[in-house]
């Protein structure tokens, strides 16, 4: 349900990674113990996966993912469950993966056109841009977006602009959180008169 910027560093970012447990698992025909496994890739390690973490308990449903770049790379988790013998588990099942809100921007002539991705599991219904307040230091929304891009216009040319999007989305399944609401990390640049 959740793979949110926390923080946007280059070497201390931060990752929120949430989920459900499972709705229908069977414990008598799958019995405990139970193991989350945590794994994660970025989108400069091609498709290979590193497992992270192990949890040992089917409510323990948050992972927090610290000293990432989260400035230049996009993260994509997966959480896969286990169950049996904890020396010799046997695999369940895995989630979809589900991989962080990227937001790209583009500078031209008095505006800067944002763009991000929306290969999510669940659905998102709508995107909130924010922008850095120069006088408060604060990300105040500024529009919102039924799709995954936006034009902010009437921009000073050569002044840096930052951005950062909050995503709400939902499943169509009931009794899952609702609405689901992640964060893209934060980028800046600056109008060009081209």
């Amino acid at each position: 349900t959740n793979v949110s910027v926390e923080e946007t560093s280059f070497d201390n970012g931060k990752m929120y990674v949430a989920w459900s447990k499972p709705t229908e698992l069977d414990t008598v025909l799958i019995p405990g113990p139970y193991q989350y496994r945590i794994n994660r890739k970025n989108n400069s390690s091609g498709s290979n996966f590193t497992e992270l973490e192990t949890y040992y308990h089917l409510n323990d449903t948050i992972f927090e993912d610290v000293l990432l770049n989260t400035r230049d790379l996009q993260y994509s988790y997966r959480i896969d469950l286990y169950h049996g013998d904890p020396s010799n588990p046997e695999k369940v099942g895995s989630t979809v993966v589900a991989p962080s809100i990227y937001l790209k921007t583009f500078g031209t002539d008095k505006a800067i056109e944002l763009s991000w991705n929306d290969d999510i599991p669940w659905k998102n219904e709508e995107f909130v841009i924010y922008r850095l307040n120069d006088q408060t230091q604060v990300f105040d929304s500024i529009g919102l977006s039924y799709q995954s891009f936006y034009a902010d216009t009437g921009l000073i040319n050569g002044k840096f602009y930052c951005y950062k999007i909050k995503t709400l989305g939902r499943y169509a399944s009931p009794g899952i959180i609702n609405p689901i609401v992640n964060w893209s990390q934060f980028t800046c640049d600056r109008p060009v008169d081209n």
